[in-house]
């Protein structure tokens, strides 16, 4: 019976190191390592993904929704399987940037 008590704390204790170990890690290098984690990550998806300066390409919604809201500044409702919700959030940039998408994109 002893020798099994032994053994379990034998095996047992690495994990209590590492635990004890985590406990001690400062939170603020944690964050800070999955922070560098996250850009890296989207640099890599940046320059994976197909894109011409500032427009990546979704499936083409984006023009799609850029597009309602013009129609929405003009006073148009068009017809949408979606939602004018995200076109309606648009309205300031399509109005300032006007009918080319591209040019509003730095400031959406």
């Amino acid at each position: 019976m002893i020798g099994r008590r032994v053994a379990l704390d034998a095996a047992v204790a690495p994990v209590r190191r590492a635990t004890a170990g985590l406990a001690r890690t400062r939170p603020r290098y944690v964050v800070a390592t999955f922070v560098v984690l996250q850009w890296l990550t989207t640099l890599a998806l940046a320059l994976s993904v197909r894109h011409t300066r500032w427009l990546y390409y979704h499936g083409g919604d984006q023009a799609w929704f850029y597009t309602t809201s013009r129609l929405l500044t003009k006073g148009l409702l068009a017809p949408t399987n979606v939602g004018y919700g995200w076109s309606i959030l648009l309205l300031p940039f399509s109005l300032a940037g006007g009918p080319n998408l591209v040019s509003a994109l730095p400031a959406i």
